[in-house]
């Protein structure tokens, strides 16, 4: 948005008036919102009034509003020392009244509209806005409680300056109330001692009362700082539920159109996600391998417990939220500055719609509590934690460089990155899957080197981290290799990298990082054309090799293309399958297949739209496997340690070949698929068996190439042979091999 500036003569205006004394802080204040406004109007157009009643009601509404008014007056121009001093009082002793006036009207008075419908978006009204108010208050009363300046200003506004002496007092007694296990409570004497010393010699009987209350309130909030929490949670919710209420009409617009596929968008991605307990396994892995094994686990223990619970109709993820929204490092301040990602919405569930759905919607529900609140949980157990650990180091997180850098670090940890992709906004999250997600593995992987908000001392323990995962992944993919030879590829040109191959199955235990890693090794370094650092694609299935040069047809950009389009969201991946005329499995999306089977075509399509990904998983264990596998394989799944059960495909319906053609003619499209199953099936059981003999394994890739092509034409005359067909050549290939034959004879005499 451009900054709004005053056209030239109205800024002499406003200037002048400034100046006289016409505008002042006291005055201006003092005016309702649309006083103001009018007041403003009296010299200048209605926009501009408006824009400029909006700029002095943010100022004061800055988190110090004092300071910010006090800089005001301090450059007013004009004005005597004396003057400033006594608008620098009156602005000291306003505090309360600006907050009041910001959410609670008085009966003739409008509340600072301006600036509430800025901040929220939304109009509201008085009623909705004296609510806001209460439960404001309850919050600022409950966090004030917690922020040590908060109660200096509090204690002197009781009994007049603190002494330097004073404020120590208090700030150890609150530290030390803070220290406290749960449970614990500081002495009754201890705390009769600190009222008497903070009330002073011969305080008056108010002082005394004012003092007491005080402490017992701090001392209080210690234990029922889980109410505030409560309170907080109440006025998002609150404001949340304002928004929604605001129906905003569908017409044939541009932002109509543009809303339509949003929430289209937003519905099959948070259907598709559903369904699991993912965020244990998937974004939240890297705190396990990071050295904070208790952390995980008992994320892991509050995931199962919110998801159990949710199924059983209990609202589970306020609680969450109300338990750290009530912490000490959420109620001084600490959270919101590090603008730690402990309320916002993760972007796996867009939308809530999928609740609402008959029978599944409770299953839904439970899918997003279990891994929004896992989220929130995790970050904030890494926050209090690491915290601790930068105060100890003596690091300043009241300086936003320092609490914004930490914040960033835990973030991504947690799979919520905040640089590059995770800035982007709706319409990038209606596009791809978790662009967020996949930003957080990269500043993992690059230990936020490029994170410009990432303070070195938090790069460093970024690079540190690496280090941690590294040798977490490596050490377990060394062990499962040990008991299961040939389980685990080490060539990162594979996409079975940082992969645990049983079968046809692989399970992922990277949380994604390793496809990453994968997509460089492919691309290779520029100017280097041999061996692993010059790039190429090796087969998951074969192990053979495609180089730089050819990539089976494949360039860089391919590979890129290829990259970004696993990435894409369910709606915009449909769009692009159905412009490809193909989807993911090769399986065609053409008028002539359209026409064939057309109900093979609709389900396909509506598959990928609302079926969630955990339920597609899981069909293709239970067809692969026997029951308790299946099962066990889909629990993995459900946990977010990625699985995926593919082996040797070979669409034929692709082949346009004319024996395959003549083949298809013969049997029918039905035993044709049944045919192509069979034989894919017999052939990848031929490759798992080979991938184990040491003879093929140290073979040439071109040695085994050609052990595989006869593999597939032995294998294909076998169904050839079960259907009884043989194929019939065309004139043209007849007409050839009479000519090779004639050559054949030529060259023999």
């Amino acid at each position: 948005m451009k900054a709004f500036c005053l056209i030239k003569e109205s800024a002499d205006k406003f200037l002048a008036k400034l100046r006289s004394g016409e505008i002042n802080p006291e005055k201006m204040n003092n005016m309702s919102s649309e006083e103001r406004r009018k007041f403003f109007e009296g010299f200048m157009d209605a926009e501009s009034a408006k824009q400029t009643n909006l700029l002095f009601e943010k100022t004061l509404l800055l988190k110090n509003s004092e300071r910010g008014m006090i800089r005001w007056a301090e450059k007013l121009s004009g004005v005597t020392m004396k003057q400033r001093e006594e608008i620098i009082k009156k602005i000291k002793a306003n505090k309360e009244e600006r907050l009041r006036r910001t959410f609670s009207p008085e009966e003739d008075e409008a509340f600072l509209n301006d600036i509430v419908d800025q901040r929220l978006g939304i109009g509201v009204s008085e009623e909705e806005a004296k609510a806001i108010f209460e439960l404001s208050k309850k919050v600022q009363n409950g966090s004030e409680l917690f922020d040590k300046n908060k109660v200096h200003d509090r204690l002197s506004e009781i009994s007049g300056e603190l002494t330097g002496k004073q404020k120590e007092t208090i700030d150890n007694f609150i530290e030390k109330l803070d220290s406290l296990a749960t449970g614990k409570k500081i002495s009754t004497e201890s705390i009769n001692k600190i009222k008497k010393y903070l009330s002073g010699e011969n305080p008056s009987e108010e002082v005394k009362k004012n003092i007491d209350k005080l402490i017992d309130d701090i001392v209080k909030s210690r234990k029922d700082n889980i109410k505030y929490g409560a309170a907080r949670v109440a006025l998002d919710d609150y404001v949340g539920e304002i928004k929604l209420g605001i129906k905003e009409p569908w017409d044939f617009s541009m932002e109509s159109a543009k809303r339509a596929v949003s929430e289209v968008a937003g519905f099959a991605k948070s259907v598709l996600a559903s369904i699991d307990n993912s965020f244990i396994g998937r974004q939240g892995i890297k705190t396990l391998y990071t050295g904070h094994p208790i952390i995980w686990g008992k994320t892991l223990v509050k995931s199962l417990e919110i998801m159990a619970k949710s199924i059983g109709g209990k609202e589970m993820l306020k609680g969450v939220r109300a338990e750290i929204y009530g912490r000490k490092n959420s109620m001084n301040g600490t959270y919101d500055l590090m603008k730690l990602a402990v309320g916002q919405a993760e972007e796996a569930y867009p939308t809530s719609l999928p609740e609402k759905i008959p029978f599944l919607g409770r299953l839904f529900k439970a899918s997003q509590e279990a891994f929004t609140g896992s989220a929130y949980y995790m970050r904030a157990e890494l926050a209090d934690q690491l915290i601790a650990k930068r105060l100890s180091q003596g690091v300043d997180l009241a300086d936003k460089v320092q609490a914004e850098s930490l914040g960033n670090l835990i973030n991504s940890m947690t799979g919520r990155g905040t640089a590059g992709l995770g800035k982007l906004g709706k319409t990038t999250n209606t596009l791809l899957f978790s662009p967020k997600f996949l930003q957080a593995n990269l500043d993992t992987l690059t230990a936020h080197v490029f994170d410009k908000n990432v303070t070195v001392r938090d790069k460093a323990e970024a690079g540190k981290n690496l280090l941690k995962i590294i040798a977490s992944i490596g050490g377990t993919l060394w062990v499962a290799d040990k008991m299961n030879p040939g389980s685990v590829e080490w060539d990162p040109r594979s996409s079975d990298f940082g992969k645990i191959r049983i079968g046809d199955t692989r399970f992922d235990i990277t949380g994604g990082m390793a496809s990453i890693v994968t997509l460089v090794s492919r691309i290779g370094i520029p100017f280097v054309e041999d061996g692993m650092f010059a790039g190429g694609v090796k087969s998951s299935t074969t192990g053979i090799i495609a180089s730089q040069k050819d990539f089976n047809g494949r360039s860089a950009l391919d590979l890129l293309g290829a990259f970004a389009e696993n990435k894409l969201a369910p709606l915009a991946g449909t769009l692009v399958d159905i412009l490809k005329k193909e989807d993911f499995n090769g399986d065609p999306y053409t008028m002539q297949a359209l026409k064939e089977d057309p109900a093979d075509v609709s389900w396909r399509l509506i598959k990928g739209l609302v079926v969630p990904i955990p339920l597609g998983s899981a069909q293709k264990n239970f067809e692969k496997y026997d029951a308790s596998t299946a099962l066990a394989i889909s629990i993995v799944d459900g946990l977010g340690f990625g699985t995926n059960t593919y082996g040797f495909t070979n669409n034929w319906n692709k082949n346009t070949g004319v024996e395959l053609q003549q083949f298809k003619d013969k049997i029918g499209k039905e035993e044709f698929d049944k045919a192509n199953d069979v034989y894919a099936t017999a052939v990848n059981e031929k490759i798992l068996s080979l991938r184990k003999d040491e003879r093929f394994t140290s073979m040439s890739d071109e040695e085994k190439t050609k052990v595989l092509n006869k593999v597939k034409d032995v294998e294909k005359e076998k169904i050839f042979k079960q259907y009884k067909f043989t194929y019939k050549k065309q004139k043209s290939e007849v007409k050839k091999d009479k000519e090779t034959e004639t050559l054949k004879k030529e060259y023999s005499k």
